[in-house]
C-alpha cells in the first residue's frame, strides 16, 4: 500500500478566533495599541490587518480626511489618527492597510484637501473597504480639479452626499449631471451664477438642501420656486439672495402689501398665510421704515422667510417644506 503523507497546518490560538469576535475586541483599541499588538507575532499581525473596524460606536462616528498646513491627516472615529507630510503619503496608506481591512462608519468627511497635490487615487485607496452612508465633501477653488466631480462624486452618488464649494461653482453641465444630493451648497466669489431658468431647473432636481449664488431677474422666479417646493414629495430647502426691489415686486405679485408701519400684510391672496405676526411686528426696523424679517406660507405647504442683509445689499430668501405628502 502506498504511503500517504499529509501536511498538517498548526494554527496559532489567535487564528482560531473568528474575525467577527476579534474585530469586536480590537474595536476598543487606539491606533498605537493596534500597532503594538501587531508586533506580538506574525499571526497577530495578519489578524489585525484583516480585521474589521466599526466606527459607529465612537463619539464621532466618522472618518475624516483633511490636509491642514503641511500634513495630511486621517481621523478614524475619536481613537485613531494617522498623520504624515505630503512627501510621505505612501506611509500613511501603508499604515492604514496595516490597521484594518474593512471599516464601517456613519460618514466620511473630506475637507482642506488640495486635489492638485493629493491624487484622487490616493483618496480612493485609503477608502478601499470602507462602508459608509454619508459623504461630506468640502472643497475650495484652489483645491478643486475635475476628478472631484467627474470621478469621486459620481462614484459615490448613490450615497447621501453633502457637497460644499467655496469660491467655485461647478459648470452647468457638471451641475446637472449630479444626482439629487442631501446638500448642494456654494459660497463666495464664483465665476458664474445660474439665471432664472437654470435656477428653476436646479430646484426641480430635488436636492434636499440647495444654497447657491444666483443671478435671477424676475420676481416670478421666486413664485415658481414656491410652487415647486409646495408640490415636492419630500423635504426640500432652498436658500438664495435677491435685491430688495425684487422682493417688493414679489410682494405685489403675491397680492400682499406693506402697511404704513412697513409690515407685510395680506390683501387679496387666498393661497397665502402670513406667519409669526407678533414676531414680525417686533422685528420692525425703524432705521429703514420696513420689517427686517417676515414669513409666509403658500398653499399651506411651502414656507418662505425673508431676512435682512448681513454683509451686503442682498436679502436672503429661504423656501422650504417639511415631510413628504401624498399626491394621489
Amino acid at each position: 500500500m502506498a504511503d500517504i503523507t499529509r501536511e498538517v497546518q498548526i494554527l496559532s490560538p489567535i487564528e482560531l478566533v473568528p474575525v467577527e469576535i476579534l474585530s469586536n475586541i480590537l474595536h476598543f483599541l487606539k491606533d498605537k495599541d493596534r500597532l503594538n499588538l501587531r508586533a506580538c507575532s506574525k499571526a497577530m499581525e495578519s489578524a489585525i490587518s484583516h480585521s474589521d473596524l466599526h466606527v459607529f460606536g465612537y463619539v464621532h462616528p466618522e472618518i475624516t480626511l483633511s490636509g491642514d498646513f503641511d500634513c495630511f491627516t486621517v481621523n478614524v472615529g475619536s481613537t485613531m489618527r494617522l498623520r504624515s507630510d505630503f512627501d510621505s503619503l505612501s506611509e500613511i496608506k501603508r499604515m492604514r492597510h496595516r490597521l484594518f481591512k474593512r471599516a464601517y462608519a456613519k460618514s466620511v468627511n473630506i475637507r482642506d484637501v488640495n486635489f492638485n497635490v493629493v491624487p484622487m487615487s490616493f483618496i480612493e485607496d485609503l477608502l478601499q473597504g470602507v462602508v459608509f452612508q454619508v459623504l461630506w465633501f468640502i472643497v475650495k477653488r484652489e483645491e478643486f480639479n475635475e476628478s472631484v466631480s467627474n470621478r469621486f462624486i459620481r462614484k459615490h452618488e448613490q450615497k447621501k452626499i453633502k457637497f460644499t464649494m467655496y469660491d467655485i461653482l461647478l459648470e452647468k453641465e457638471a451641475l446637472f449631471g449630479l444626482l439629487p444630493m442631501r446638500e448642494l451648497k456654494a459660497f463666495g466669489d464664483v465665476s458664474w451664477k445660474p439665471d432664472d431658468g437654470t435656477f428653476i431647473d436646479l430646484v426641480r432636481k430635488g436636492h434636499t438642501i440647495l444654497e447657491i449664488p444666483v443671478d435671477i431677474s424676475s420676481e416670478e422666479t421666486i413664485l415658481e420656486v414656491l410652487k415647486i417646493i409646495s408640490d415636492a414629495r419630500k423635504e426640500q430647502y432652498v436658500v438664495f439672495e435677491v435685491e430688495f426691489d425684487m422682493l417688493e415686486r414679489f410682494i405685489k405679485l403675491m397680492g400682499l402689501q406693506r402697511t404704513t408701519e412697513g409690515l407685510v400684510r395680506i390683501t387679496t391672496a387666498d393661497e397665502v398665510e402670513m406667519r409669526n405676526d407678533e414676531y414680525i411686528e417686533d422685528g420692525l426696523d425703524d432705521r429703514h421704515g420696513f420689517t427686517g424679517e417676515w414669513e409666509m406660507t403658500y398653499l399651506r405647504r411651502a414656507h418662505l422667510r425673508v431676512r435682512e442683509p448681513m454683509n451686503n445689499s442682498l436679502w436672503t430668501v429661504t423656501v422650504w417644506t417639511y415631510a413628504a405628502h401624498d399626491q394621489s
